[in-house]
């Protein structure tokens, strides 16, 4: 699981896996595959959401068609390459929580996890 940094708390509306890729023979659109397959709802590959790859950003779109707030320092929008991030996104699932999952939701949600991590796991030569 990624935690948050220390001193902090999370709030959680999603929990975030990390998958080894040494010990998987998967990656995680088909991590996600077997969670769906397993009857988990609002599974997701990645943590797609990086501000200098969506249009608010790149296109400059925040207050219509101000330009605001790079308008007021005459330029565009900075763009970044995130190398990072991506290949870090590539090793994530995310799956969706809510207030009203309860304990039997989680342990449902916990066997899944398992079971799927269980079917993928590399054997060591």
């Amino acid at each position: 699981f990624v935690r948050p940094p220390e001193d902090s708390e999370g709030a959680y509306w999603f929990m975030l896996l990390r998958l080894d890729a040494a010990t998987l023979d998967c990656d995680n659109s088909g991590f996600c595959a077997g969670l769906l397959l397993e009857g988990i709802e609002g599974v997701f590959e990645g943590y797609p959401f990086f501000p200098t790859d969506l249009a608010w950003h790149r296109d400059a779109i925040v207050f219509g068609s101000s330009g605001l707030p790079w308008s007021l320092q005459q330029r565009s929008p900075a763009s970044y390459a995130l190398p990072n991030a991506h290949a870090a996104s590539k090793l994530m699932v995310r799956v969706d929580v809510h207030e009203q999952l309860g304990p039997a939701e989680a342990r449902e949600l916990v066997t899944a996890i398992r079971k799927v991590a269980a079917h993928y796991h590399r054997a060591t030569p």
